[in-house]
C-alpha cells in the first residue's frame, strides 16, 4: 500500500534513486529554484507515495502556513466524497435541493449546479451558469458548503474532518480555520507543508487512500475524479477543473486560459499553464493539476508520474502580460509555476517506468477530453434562461445569518463566531480589547496586541511602525522583459484598493541585465509598517489555545472609546521605522500547537499560521 501514500501516519522518506530519480539533480535544481523563486517556506518531492526530496528554509515540517486558495483543492474533495456517498449530484440545481440561496444570484439560481460552482462557471449572478469564467473565492463559492451541511444535516468543520481530516492524518485541518463550525470554501487553512502532500497524493492515487487498518479504500469515486481533473466547459476556460488549474493545452482557437493576476492578465495564452504564455515550452506533463494559492503557493499533481510537488512561499511575480495599465497591481501567479517547473521538471521525471498501484491501474484522467455534454446542456440552460425573464423576483432568503460570512482582497473569507462554539476562557481585568495589525502585502499575517486598562484604542494607529518585528519578507520576482522591471514601486493590497504610500521597502538581490522574457530580476521587500491596526473590544489575544502571549505595550493614557476604522490615519509624530542593517530578533515560528484562532507571527523569512481569520 505504500504506492498510495502514508494513510493517516508519517510520511517514508527514501532515496530517490529507489524511484528513478536523481537526488543530485533534485538538490540543485531546489537551490536554483530558491534564487529565481524568493522566499520559499518548503519545497517537497513525494514519488510513488514517498517523500524524495524535503527542504524547508528556517522552519520545519511541523510548521504551518496560511495556503490562501491552494487549498480549494481539499473543498473539491470534500464534494467528491459527498458524491461517492450519493449525497450531492453534480447536474442537480442547487434549488432543487430545497436549498435557499445566500449569495445574489438574481434570475440564475434555478440554473445553478454544483459542477457550475466547482468549476468557476457560475456566472456569479451577472451571466448564465456555464457562459462565463469568473474565479471568485466569496459567498458564490461558500453556497457548496452551505448545500453540504444541508445534505449531511452536520456542520461542515464537523463533518469534513471526520469524512477527510482524520483519514489523512491532519485531523486539525478545518478546525484551523478560525473560530467557526463551517469550512471556509475559498481555502486559507492553516496546516503544514506534508499535509498539503497529502491532499496532492489523494489526487495522484484517483481518489483511494489507505485506512487505518492498512487496506485499500475509495474516499472519491472514479465518475469524479475524472470530472475533477477535466475542463468542464472549455469555450469559457479549458485550463481548469473543479477548483484546480489545469496544465492541459489549448484544443482549438476559440479555447482560452484566464491568468489569475490582480485584475486578470491575459484572455489567451500559448501552450499550457505552466508555459505561461511564453514562447519556449516547459514541457510540463498535461496531466499536472494545480492548488494555486496567493503568492506563489503551489500543490502540483502528477498522475501519469505518480508525483507531488509542494512549493510555499511569499513570492509576487511580476511579468510582461499583466504589467500596467493592462493591470495596475501586475501579480502574474503562471509565472511563477513556469519558472518553479522550468527549474524542477526534468529533477522530477523519472527516467524508467515503475510498478502502479493495483487500485488505480492505468490513469487516464489526463486525456483530452473536454464534456462537450456538459457544455451543450449548459448551452441549452442559457436559452431556457429568456422563458424565465429578467423580471424574476429576487429571492435570496439570508439563512445564516448567524454565520455571516464576509471577504476580503484574497477571498478569504472571516466568519463570525456563533453561539455554539466554544467560549473563550475568561481574560484578567486589566485587558479592555485588543489592536489588530496586518502586514503588506498579505493581510493574512500581522500581529495582535493586548491593550491594557489606562489606555484608549486610539492607541492602535501608534503600533504601526512595529511591523520588522512580525512581517514576513515577500519575494518580488520581476520578468526582465517588462518596462516595470525593478523594485521601486510594489503596490499594496486593501480591500482591492491602491493604498497611497507604500509601507515596503525593497532591495534588489539580483537585476535585469536584458530584456528575454526567461531572464528575472529579483528583490526581498520587508515591511516599514503594518497596513492597518484595528481595535476589537474583544480581549483575545494569547487568551485561545495555541496562541502566543502578546508583547505588552508601552502606552498608558486614559481609556476612552474608539471605532473601528478600516484605514487608521498615521500618527502626527510616528517613531522612525527600524533600520535595515539592524532588524529585530524573530520570535519562534509556531509547530505543532493548535493554530490561534487569532495571532500569528511571520518574521524577516520565516512565517507561521496566519492572523486573523476572524478578522481578515
Amino acid at each position: 500500500m505504500q504506492l498510495l501514500g502514508p494513510g493517516a501516519g508519517d510520511w517514508t522518506l527514501e532515496d530517490p534513486a529507489q524511484h528513478a530519480l536523481d537526488g543530485e539533480k533534485l538538490k540543485k535544481a531546489a537551490k536554483a529554484l530558491d534564487e529565481i523563486l524568493p522566499v520559499r517556506y518548503c519545497l517537497l518531492v513525494a514519488q510513488d507515495g514517498v517523500i524524495v526530496h524535503e527542504h524547508y528554509a528556517h522552519n520545519s515540517s511541523d510548521t504551518l502556513y496560511s495556503m490562501d486558495s491552494a487549498m480549494k483543492l481539499a473543498t473539491a474533495a470534500l464534494i467528491g466524497i459527498a458524491h461517492a456517498e450519493g449525497l450531492i449530484e453534480l447536474d442537480r440545481p442547487l434549488q432543487d435541493y430545497g436549498l435557499a440561496p445566500t449569495a445574489e444570484w438574481r434570475a440564475y439560481y434555478p440554473l445553478v449546479t454544483a459542477r457550475h460552482i466547482l468549476s468557476m462557471s457560475s456566472g456569479v449572478g451577472n451571466e448564465p451558469p456555464g457562459t462565463t469564467f469568473s474565479y471568485e473565492s466569496e459567498s458564490y463559492l461558500q453556497e457548496l458548503v452551505w448545500l453540504l451541511e444541508h445534505v449531511t444535516g452536520e456542520a461542515s468543520v464537523a463533518w469534513a474532518t471526520r469524512k477527510l481530516a482524520v483519514p489523512l492524518g491532519v485531523p486539525t485541518m478545518f478546525s484551523a480555520q478560525g473560530e467557526s463550525i463551517h469550512i471556509h470554501a475559498g481555502g486559507d487553512n492553516r496546516v503544514s507543508c506534508r499535509a498539503m502532500l497529502k491532499v496532492g497524493q489523494l489526487m495522484v492515487n484517483d481518489g483511494w487512500w489507505v485506512d487505518e487498518q492498512g487496506e485499500a479504500v475509495q474516499l472519491i469515486d472514479k465518475v469524479y475524479m475524472r470530472e475533477w481533473m477535466r475542463p468542464q466547459f472549455p469555450k469559457v476556460n479549458s485550463a481548469y477543473g473543479f477548483l484546480t488549474w489545469l496544465n492541459r493545452p489549448t484544443m482549438r482557437e476559440s479555447d482560452s486560459f484566464k491568468r489569475p493576476g490582480l485584475g486578470w492578465c491575459d484572455t489567451r495564452a500559448r501552450g499550457t499553464w505552466l508555459d505561461a504564455g511564453l514562447p519556449h515550452s516547459v514541457n510540463a506533463p498535461h496531466s499536472a493539476a494545480m492548488g494555486i494559492g496567493w503568492l506563489a503557493k503551489y500543490v502540483i499533481a502528477v498522475p501519469e508520474t505518480r508525483t507531488v510537488i509542494v512549493s510555499i512561499g511569499q513570492s509576487w511575480t511580476r511579468t510582461e502580460a499583466c504589467q500596467p495599465p493592462r493591470n495596475v497591481w501586475n501579480y502574474d501567479e503562471a509565472f511563477a509555476g513556469h519558472l518553479l517547473w522550468r527549474e524542477l521538471g526534468d529533477a522530477v521525471t523519472p527516467t524508467s517506468e515503475r510498478p502502479r498501484p493495483a487500485e488505480i491501474g492505468d490513469f487516464d484522467a489526463w486525456l483530452p477530453r473536454f464534456g462537450a455534454e456538459e457544455e451543450a446542456e449548459a448551452n441549452a440552460k442559457a436559452g431556457f434562461l429568456e422563458q424565465i425573464g429578467m423580471g424574476l423576483k429576487k429571492n435570496v432568503q439570508v439563512a445564516k445569518e448567524a454565520a455571516a460570512v464576509e471577504y476580503n482582497q484574497h477571498g478569504k473569507p472571516a466568519l463570525l463566531p456563533t453561539t455554539s462554539e466554544p467560549t473563550v476562557p475568561p481574560v484578567a481585568r486589566d485587558i479592555i480589547g485588543s489592536c489588530y495589525c496586518a502586514c503588506p502585502v498579505d493581510l493574512g499575517f500581522g500581529q495582535c496586541f493586548n491593550m491594557y486598562e489606562g489606555t484608549t484604542p486610539g492607541e492602535c494607529k501608534h503600533l504601526m511602525f512595529r511591523s520588522g518585528e512580525f512581517c514576513p519578507v515577500i519575494g518580488v520576482v520581476n520578468q526582465c522583459s517588462q518596462t516595470f522591471n525593478k523594485c521601486d514601486f510594489m503596490p499594496v493590497i486593501l480591500g482591492w484598493r491602491l493604498l497611497q504610500g507604500n509601507p515596503l521597502k525593497c532591495t534588489s538581490t539580483r537585476t535585469c541585465d536584458g530584456e528575454d522574457q526567461e531572464e528575472t530580476g529579483v528583490c526581498e521587500c520587508r515591511a516599514e509598517q503594518f497596513v492597518t491596526c484595528e481595535w476589537d473590544s474583544a480581549p483575545n489575544c494569547g487568551m485561545i489555545e495555541g496562541n502566543q502571549a502578546s508583547p505588552p505595550l508601552p502606552v498608558q493614557p486614559p481609556a476612552s472609546p474608539f471605532p473601528p476604522s478600516p484605514e487608521p490615519e498615521p500618527p502626527s509624530s510616528p517613531p522612525p521605522p527600524l533600520p535595515p542593517s539592524s532588524p529585530p530578533p524573530s520570535p519562534a515560528a509556531s509547530t505543532t500547537s493548535t493554530p490561534s484562532a487569532r495571532s500569528c507571527t511571520g518574521t524577516s523569512r520565516r512565517a507561521t499560521s496566519c492572523f486573523p481569520p476572524t478578522a481578515l
